[in-house]
């Protein structure tokens, strides 16, 4: 099931997620490089199914500059999916907020919430996993010299 949707037609694709073991990830994803890769590879490992909840152009731009995002969402979710185990990306709008995200997973009910060690927004994915009986797995280390903002500085 490679697919693209938005956050509001989850409901319209749970017949093919049921029986599955889903693993949900999220991020900006702005210029794939190896730490992405490697970090949706271990995701993948932990499921049947991964997802990936993708962040909106504003939500990028707000984040990480007003220079970013360097591709659009959809060429972003059009990478994950062509380059990467992805099976499905649901783009998120902007804005989307806390309990939008808390609502969201809800709705996705993924049995492991995948993360890199040392992920800033952990607090967030710990809280999720408990309000569905899913399971926060740190699946890599953050790859030392791997990130989107490193690359474009070095460019």
């Amino acid at each position: 099931m490679k697919k693209i949707i938005q956050s509001d037609q989850v409901s319209q694709i749970k017949k093919e997620l049921e029986d599955k073991t889903i693993v949900l990830v999220g991020g900006c994803f702005d210029v794939l490089h190896p730490g992405h890769r490697s970090f949706l590879k271990a995701a993948e490992g932990q499921g049947d199914s991964l997802v990936v909840l993708l962040e909106s152009d504003e939500a990028v731009s707000k984040r990480k500059g007003p220079k970013r995002p360097v591709n659009t969402q959809l060429t972003r979710a059009q990478n994950l999916l062509s380059s990467t185990p992805t099976g499905l990306v649901i783009l998120l709008p902007f804005p989307f907020e806390d309990n939008d995200y808390d609502q969201l997973v809800t709705s996705i009910k993924p049995a492991i919430i995948a993360t890199t060690k040392g992920d800033p927004s952990i607090h967030h994915k710990i809280r999720q996993a408990k309000k569905i009986g899913a399971q926060v797995v740190e699946v890599i280390d953050r790859l030392p010299n791997h990130s989107t903002t490193q690359l474009i500085n070095t460019l």
